[in-house]
């Protein structure tokens, strides 16, 4: 399996940019990778080492959901959820409740032009709802 390294700056700050496997380095630039959806997916995964990755299911439309636990200082753990296409191991949705690694997540798996929201806690969101 290749190394999750650009090959021009050294980085391991890559990101998947389009279908078939597409990967580009978000310090420098470089396209990187032309990969099958399983080794991208793999990859994907693998960038994403701060994850202990616990369970996976697919659908019958063409996705798989890959889930997984972050290691918190205070002892607990937050989750996060993954969807991949698997025709094209592209991430589509993601979900999860690390403000620590919610950012760096969004890097890894949204395009570029896509913004970011931090987590919020159920307090915050409970005061959105009107009586």
């Amino acid at each position: 399996m290749p190394e999750l390294t650009c090959p021009e700056c050294g980085s391991i700050g890559l990101r998947q940019v389009a279908e078939g496997g597409k990967w580009d380095c978000l310090d420098c630039g470089a396209s990187i990778l032309q990969l099958t959806p399983v080794v991208t997916v793999r990859l994907s995964l693998e960038a994403m080492a701060f994850v202990e990755w616990d369970r996976a299911a697919k659908t019958d439309d063409g996705r798989a959901y890959f889930y997984g636990w972050i290691a918190r200082e205070d002892g607990r753990r937050d989750f996060v959820v993954v969807e991949y296409a698997l025709d094209t191991g592209l991430p589509g949705w993601w979900l999860t409740s690390s403000a620590k690694y919610s950012l760096t997540l969004h890097k890894l798996l949204d395009p570029p032009d896509v913004g970011h929201e931090d987590c919020l806690t159920i307090t915050q969101v409970m005061e959105l709802f009107h009586d």
